[in-house]
This record gives structure tokens, C-alpha cells and sequence, in this order.
């Protein structure tokens, strides 16, 4: 065995030891997470704030709320299953799920930061 899927083999087991509840609300933090970096995309994508109707608006948070749910159910597909069984069988697909997550995660820090260092500017500098 690899040193890859001996890696990817102890991340499942970390995983498949989660009960059931803890997969859950994992999933649940993820679908949030990926939520909230669509509408980031989406804002930059639409353009000015001050140019916002209200259907513009709506249609955003439409969209980023259903990539949050559709986040949703394939975590929900990947870490939980459908069936109540003791031990669930998680596959790969459940550790690239949690390691989507992180980047995701760690896509919205690195977004916090830079809008965080674009706020203290001083006015007079132009972006």
C-alpha cells in the first residue's frame, strides 16, 4: 500500500469513527461555507453595490442558498448515506469531500484577509 491510500485510508477511519451527528453538522458547516463563497463570487461578479436592485440582490442569495443546499446533499450523500447502519462504508468520496471543505474554508480566509487589508487603506489611495 502506498503512502497515499494508507493516508486516505486513516482519514476515512478519523471519519467513520464521527457519529452520525457529527457527520451532520460537518456537512452542514461545509454546505454553509460553500454557501457563503458563492455569494462572494456572485457579488464580484455583479458588480457595483451601489448599482444593486432588489432582483439582483434576490437572485444571489437564490443562487448561492441552492449550491448551499445542493452542497448539502452530497455531503450529505458522501459522509452520511441514506441507510441506518452501525458502521457506515465511507468511500474516497466522503475524504475529497472534507478536503473540498478546507479549500473552500481556507478560500474565504484568504478572502477575509485581503477585503480585511482593502478596508484599513487609507482613503486617498486608489485602487
Amino acid at each position: 500500500m502506498s503512502e497515499q491510500e494508507s493516508r486516505m485510508s486513516r482519514w476515512l477511519l478519523r471519519l467513520a469513527r464521527l457519529p452520525r451527528l457529527g457527520r451532520i453538522i460537518l456537512i452542514g458547516v461545509i454546505a454553509i461555507l460553500f454557501g457563503l463563497f458563492v455569494l462572494q463570487v456572485a457579488t464580484l461578479l455583479a458588480g457595483d453595490m451601489a448599482l444593486y436592485d432588489m432582483a439582483t440582490a434576490q437572485n444571489m442569495f437564490l443562487i448561492s442558498g441552492a449550491a448551499g443546499l445542493a452542497a448539502y446533499v452530497v455531503g450529505w450523500v458522501c459522509l452520511v448515506g441514506f441507510e441506518r447502519e452501525a458502521q457506515p462504508q465511507l468511500k474516497r468520496r466522503a475524504v475529497y469531500y472534507v478536503l473540498f471543505g478546507l479549500l473552500v474554508a481556507v478560500a474565504l480566509g484568504i478572502w477575509l484577509l485581503v477585503s480585511v487589508a482593502i478596508a484599513m487603506l487609507p482613503p486617498q489611495i486608489p485602487l
